[in-house]
């Protein structure tokens, strides 16, 4: 199986969704600026 780390994991809707079980995806945003998918 292919393993994508969970703050990979994007809404269809293009929304960046929640992190870790919570609503608020502060973190989740960082670490994707980090790994160059946000800008």
């Amino acid at each position: 199986p292919i393993e994508i780390p969970c703050h990979r994991v994007i809404c269809t809707s293009g929304k960046i969704g929640g992190y870790s079980g919570k609503s608020n995806s502060t973190v989740k945003i960082k670490l994707l600026k980090q790994e160059g998918y946000l800008k």
